[in-house]
């Protein structure tokens, strides 16, 4: 089991494993208001349904919205384009379009990952070694240092991967 799968675990134990959905893709997020949220607590002034698509046997071939449940705050563990993405899906009022035009403007690019086991292409202090540094022109990072894959995955050759 890897370190998400511990994080998951971690929330589990401390918010009770039947408060945790897993494997339950949220695929739109709207803001209600005056609704009791998850385990029938106080009416909440605002709180928030969460949605996830069901196959179901429409002719269309489509799917439906199915409500997973009203909570009184949500936490996006995700990339900031996919949360845009369920709050635009979402057809609750009040739902804040500079919050949404903010996500999306966050920028992402293509990156060149290498895996290698190459002390040359690592940081000068050895202090600064980690699983992930960054390679790249001098004029846009002040020292360059590659990526210490070889104690993590006992690799030792260079293999490069486009993401």
């Amino acid at each position: 089991a890897g370190p998400s799968r511990r994080y998951t675990e971690r929330v589990g134990s401390i918010l009770g494993a039947e408060r945790v959905k897993l494997s339950t893709p949220v695929t739109s997020v709207e803001k209600v208001s005056g609704a009791t949220t998850n385990g029938g607590g106080a009416t909440a002034a605002a709180a928030y349904e969460l949605f996830t698509s069901s196959s179901s046997d429409r002719s269309d071939g489509g799917s439906e919205k199915k409500s997973l449940d009203i909570y009184d705050e949500v936490i996006f563990a995700c990339h900031p384009p996919t949360a845009a993405k369920m709050l635009r899906s979402g057809a609750g009022a009040a739902t804040s379009e500079e919050l949404i035009s903010d996500l999306e403007g966050i920028v992402y690019a293509d990156n060149a990952i290498y895996v290698h086991s190459d002390p040359n292409l690592m940081p000068r202090a050895k202090s600064a070694w980690a699983s992930w540094n960054c390679v790249g022109r001098h004029d846009l990072v002040a020292e360059t240092a590659g990526v210490a894959s070889g104690a993590l995955m006992g690799g030792n050759g260079a293999e490069a991967m486009e993401g």
